[in-house]
């Protein structure tokens, strides 16, 4: 495991590479960035990171490995500023939420090689860096997404990186990745937000176990979603058709009373449920 590893963004995911890494790996030092390095004051006090650089003043920077734990839209403007600070074998990865813009905005870096794109599995409707916890990772699936620049050398780094941090590691392409994860992720997150929307702020006190259930992921960063949304749109845009079709199905079972079609629609949502397990 790299002595020196830098993280950019000391957020949820950022705090939580770091705890995790500090409950792993406690003889590596880690190195805090941030757009402002005032964000970092709080940490660092606490000893989640030992240094801490704003990105418009960063030094040289020794680091082996770096993690990109920024919204989407910072993530390749960020890594290219740090590429400038890092010696040129330095390995590069990240944790968003979608990848094919990401990759394609980094191909155009020569830095483009040692970058492999990550995504763990994992994370709250929390944000903040004192919402991270040092399990987060544990038992996870990290999503890989190489590139046919990347030499294998570079994707074994990332994948033992991950692994290091208590991740099981799958492999996709880029593009395969956006589509499952609007199905698996970004589709949810949007049916949390109408759902709980819905609901008059007189009439919270009717909710009980499955709306708050059903309704927890609404409560993430509306800012940080409308980018990850933003960044997979015509996949989400495919995933939504698909959902009004389906709805349309259980509109029309109810508008015509057709018990059989409403009990299969609900068959099929459940064993698809039960099938996952708990």
């Amino acid at each position: 495991m790299s002595k020196l590893i830098a993280i950019v963004g000391v957020g949820l995911m950022g705090g939580s590479v770091a705890k995790a890494l500090r409950r792993c790996h406690n003889d590596t030092q880690l190195i805090g960035i941030a757009p402002s390095r005032s964000e970092l004051e709080p940490a660092l006090e606490l000893g989640l990171i030992d240094w801490a650089f704003s990105l418009a003043q960063l030094p040289h920077i020794p680091a082996e490995l770096v993690i990109a734990c920024t919204p989407i839209s910072e993530i390749v403007p960020a890594l290219a500023q740090v590429a400038e600070a890092v010696p040129a074998h330095t390995l590069f990865t990240d944790v968003g939420s979608t990848k094919q813009e990401v990759l394609e905005q980094a191909s155009r870096y020569p830095w483009a090689e040692r970058f492999v794109g990550a995504h763990p599995l994992a994370g709250s409707e929390k944000s903040g860096w004192s919402a991270s916890q040092g399990d987060l990772f544990d038992n996870r699936v990290c999503i890989l997404t190489p590139t046919k620049q990347n030499p294998e050398s570079m994707v074994q780094r990332c994948a033992e990186f991950w692994q290091s941090l208590g991740c099981r590691i799958e492999y996709l392409p880029a593009d395969v990745h956006d589509e499952i994860l609007a199905r698996t992720s970004h589709l949810p997150h949007i049916g949390a937000a109408i759902l709980a929307a819905l609901v008059n702020p007189k009439e919270k006190i009717f909710t009980a176990g499955g709306w708050r259930d059903t309704t927890r992921i609404a409560s993430g960063n509306p800012q940080l979603w409308q980018g990850i949304l933003l960044s997979n749109a015509p996949a989400i845009q495919q995933a939504l058709k698909l959902f009004a079709e389906r709805l349309e199905e259980f509109r029309l079972a109810l508008a015509q009373a057709d018990e059989a079609r409403l009990h299969q629609l609900l068959l099929e949502g459940k064993v698809a449920r039960d099938d996952l397990g708990s």
